[in-house]
């Protein structure tokens, strides 16, 4: 069981950090790893509505202009803070490079029919 288990951590870190995490009520989908290694794959980190890739319309019930999305680190630091779903979080803080590390993230946004939404999760950030 472990070769299997080690095989399959293996795998996602060579196809780009498939895995993500979804939540049943929310209105995302979250990437559980990124590599800002600027090879054009997986270079930044924000969240996706899984039915386009890279497009806003791809999650049509979502009211933009309430979305705010956080990147903290474990003391709970704000590193990246934006208000709109692009551009995503390219693994910086203040133009520094941030380290191989697991971080979190904070979302909330409204529904167009005026749910209140509010997300958190772990993401990786591989180097």
């Amino acid at each position: 069981m472990r070769k299997t288990i080690y095989l399959l951590a293996i795998i996602l870190v060579l196809i780009g950090c498939q895995k993500i995490d979804y939540f049943p009520d929310s209105l995302f989908y979250y990437p559980t790893c990124f590599t800002p290694n600027k090879d054009g794959v997986n270079d930044t980190w924000q969240p996706s509505g899984g039915l386009e890739k890279d497009s806003i319309y791809a999650v049509p019930n979502v009211n933009f202009d309430t979305y705010l999305l956080k990147i903290l680190n474990k003391n709970n630091k704000v590193l990246y803070e934006i208000d709109a779903i692009y551009p995503g979080w390219d693994g910086t803080y203040k133009g520094d490079t941030c380290p191989y590390d697991f971080y979190y993230y904070r979302v909330s946004y409204e529904s167009l029919e005026g749910k209140k939404y509010s997300d958190a999760g772990m993401l990786e950030l591989l180097r």
